[in-house]
This record gives structure tokens, sequence and C-alpha cells, in this order.
């Protein structure tokens, strides 16, 4: 831990979040409570409350680290502004983002997918399925992807399919080939080209970047534990 005037001590403190994973409390091992926080609906802080002296928390929205100098939240690539809920500079993928190039998202207490999972889940197949998982995307998340797929689904191609990442670079070379990329939009594939039934002849459609990229990285880091070879049975939801 460190604290606020940044002297340093070996102790093991654990945050306590709220829904979209902003520190509301801090314990220690023993569940004593060393520090709480109010915040706005944008992550500007309303009121901290420190039991100890020592108690530096600052980490805030998204994992944005606090600067006490400017009063600015540090975000990697830029800063964000608690007090106008917007980044002070543009998002460095310009319009590939959103419109807006200060926008944090449109709603804060809902938007935040640390893992990449939003708008995904996945459950175990009942037992003599001919798939092992079902997966379920959720068409109000990722609305362009989502109905690709079913458009695709509809017209013949598979619901059911195979995880084989090793072939993934290959197939996806493969299907794009011959299909130029458009401004302001991805070329999204169904089957993927991380299972079996992938590449050649699979259906391609240009999609908003953000739908494509959130559901691709959506569903990449729901299936992550699950090995090559599962068959995974696609429903939108």
């Amino acid at each position: 831990m460190t604290t606020e005037d940044g002297e340093n001590h070996q102790q093991t403190h654990y945050f306590h979040c709220n829904q979209i994973g902003i520190p509301r409390e801090m314990t220690d091992k023993e569940g004593n409570l060393f520090w709480y926080v109010e915040y706005t609906i944008w992550a500007r802080l309303k009121e901290a409350t420190k039991v100890t002296d020592s108690a530096h928390q600052p980490f805030r929205l998204q994992n944005q680290y606090a600067d006490r100098e400017t009063g600015l939240h540090y975000n990697l690539m830029r800063y964000y502004e608690p007090e106008a809920g917007r980044f002070v500079n543009q998002d460095p993928i310009g319009l590939w983002g959103e419109e807006n190039l200060y926008q944090f998202a449109p709603n804060a207490t809902m938007w935040l997918d640390p893992l990449g999972w939003k708008g995904v889940t996945v459950s175990k197949a009942s037992k003599g399925s001919a798939f092992d998982f079902i997966l379920k995307l959720d068409s109000s998340v990722y609305l362009e992807t989502a109905q690709h797929i079913k458009d695709a689904i509809a017209s013949g191609k598979p619901s059911v399919v195979t995880i084989d990442r090793k072939g993934a670079a290959g197939r996806r070379k493969e299907v794009l080939k011959g299909t130029k990329c458009a401004k302001g939009t991805d070329r999204d594939e169904w089957p993927m080209s991380m299972f079996k039934e992938g590449g050649k002849g699979a259906s391609i459609r240009k999609i908003s970047p953000s739908d494509n990229r959130g559901a691709g990285s959506s569903i990449g880091h729901a299936l992550s534990d699950i090995p090559d070879n599962a068959k995974i049975k696609f429903e939108i939801v």
C-alpha cells in the first residue's frame, strides 16, 4: 500500500466495489474498514472517509487513477474529467470509437466491461446434446453482430461450431481475401475464424467497428477457458 504522502508500507487491503467495479470500501484482511466513499454518477468523489490517516485509495471509474494535483483521472491514453463526465483529450482511435471523441460511455451505471464479457453468457449443454456448450449473444448489446449471425444461420450457415484457435489466422486470411475494407466499418464474418467451420465460404458483412470488436472480444473471453474441439451452440437472444 502507498499512503497519500508517498510512503510505502507492505500491507494487504481489499477493495469492495459497486456494480461497475468502482471501489466503494477498503478493508484489511481482518475485515476492518479503512476507507469508504461516495461518488456521483460519473465518478466524481463526493465524500471520502479515511478511518486511519494512512489510508489512501486513488482508483476511480474503470480503474482510472486520480491525479491529486490536477483533479483529473489518468486512464493510460488520456485524462478524464469527473466533473464533466468526459475525457479532456480526444479518443486516440478517432471516429473508429464513437462520433463523440470525448465521451466516456452513454451510461456510466451500465457500461463497463473489464473482461470483455458484456453481452455474452456461456453454459454447459445438457447431457446427450450434440454440442458441449451454449453461447447466448445479447442482440440488445451487439445489435449488428447478432443480426449478422442470425441472418447467416437462417441462410444455411451452422449454428453449432467447433473451436480451433490454431487455424484461426489462416481461415481469416482466406475468408477476407478479395473483400475490401470500407472506411468506418469492420468486416464481420460468420462462422468466425476461431471455429473450424469458418474460413472460405463464410458470410461477410461490413458493420461498425465498435459492435464488431466488442462482440468479438466478448465471445473470445467467454470461451477462453474452453478447449479446442469443443462444440458451441450459438443462440441470439
